[in-house]
């Protein structure tokens, strides 16, 4: 877990540095190693004792700037003559992030389905936006053609869109608009034909966190088939950019009003691992890259920012973590193998030495 005790930031462009430890902690069949980060100029008056260390690989200096990658790690992989025995040493990490695939499809334009091909999908939650029904109901859609499910989806985008226009015109808040959307639809055509005819016979009883997720059906069902992440691009694609973005504005304006200071940009990191090949051979390399979310460039970004500072990238992954909130204290990358070697093999198979730059 990243550590949330420092709440004082370093700002972006700001000059950082610091030290990163590696050490290892063994159980009967697991080798775990933790990188821990700790940033100078933050106030750590109320950072707790760091925890006992069972075995301490290494530390590492690094500098860099607060909203550009930064090197945090870097050692030679000795003995590793070939490519195949570089990535012996690399590979193994089962707490490394599975690659996610992201399909991109665009459905705006298709011919919408009648309603007896459309609402049964709809029907099926029971009027329960709930994550095991919107599951269900993804599974059921998944189960046809993906053109058909592609048409459901802009079906779904142009009901979203006539929807839409009535509440703007109703002056419906835009924070509270694709809850609304989401729960309408999926109370089924009785209840979205009430509230299209009058958005005032809303019933806020139908709102459910998941709400806004009926809207997505499509996508949850092509992801199912697909194995991946899906986009689909609808109709309603673009009116639900447009609703994003008044919400952000509408919560800024919101701040100001109530004399709160503007939000000052923060970068967000995410720890990538690379295994680097150069003239000199053969390198692990532990990274920081800005990181604003996931996407379906997390692991391309991750090369582009491993391979800045030198050589080729053979493999790279990232940490199970989803990132954290900004340049602070705390664990940032685990390495954890199904191994018992004992403690002095380990180290030298697959661990490198801090390797200091410049």
């Amino acid at each position: 877990m990243v550590s949330l005790w420092v709440m004082r930031r370093l700002r972006e462009g700001a000059s950082a540095s610091g030290s990163v430890t590696r050490s290892l902690a063994t159980t009967a069949r697991m080798r775990i190693e933790t990188f821990s980060l700790r940033v100078d100029k933050l106030d750590d008056s109320d950072l707790a004792e760091p925890g006992r260390v069972e075995h301490l690989v290494g530390e590492f200096r690094f500098e860099g700037t607060v909203g550009e990658p930064i090197l945090i790690w870097e050692g030679m992989i000795q003995g590793a003559g070939a490519r195949e025995d570089a990535l012996a040493y690399f590979s193994g990490n089962v707490a490394r992030e599975k690659p996610r695939r992201t399909t991109l499809l665009n459905a705006a334009g298709f011919d919408p389905l009648p309603d007896e091909e459309f609402w049964p999908v709809i029907d099926s939650l029971g009027g329960r936006m709930w994550e095991r029904t919107l599951d269900a109901a993804a599974r059921q859609l998944s189960e046809q053609q993906d053109e058909h499910i592609l048409r459901w989806a802009e079906t779904a985008g142009l009901r979203a869109l006539a929807l839409s226009d009535v509440l703007d015109a109703a002056g419906v808040d835009t924070v509270h608009e694709l809850d609304v959307i989401g729960a309408s639809l999926g109370m089924g055509e009785t209840a979205y034909s009430r509230v299209l005819a009058d958005p005032d016979t809303f019933d806020p009883g139908w709102l459910a966190d998941n709400s806004p997720q009926v809207i997505w059906l499509g996508d949850h069902a092509l992801a199912r088939r697909l194995d991946g992440e899906v986009w689909v691009e609808t109709s309603f694609s673009v009116r639900q950019r447009e609703i994003n973005q008044r919400e952000f504005e509408q919560l800024e304006q919101n701040h100001r009003d109530r004399g709160f200071p503007p939000e000052r940009h923060e970068t967000s990191y995410r720890a990538a691992r690379a295994l680097i090949e150069d003239e000199s051979g053969f390198r692990e390399r532990l990274v920081l890259f800005p990181y604003d979310g996931p996407t379906a460039q997390s692991i391309e970004r991750a090369e582009r920012a491993t391979a800045s500072f030198g050589g080729t990238v053979a493999a790279v992954e990232l940490d199970w973590n989803a990132g954290t909130a900004g340049l602070i204290h705390g664990d940032i990358f685990t390495v954890k193998r199904r191994s018992t070697l004992p403690v002095a093999d380990y180290l030298e198979r697959y661990t490198t030495s801090p390797e200091p730059r410049g």
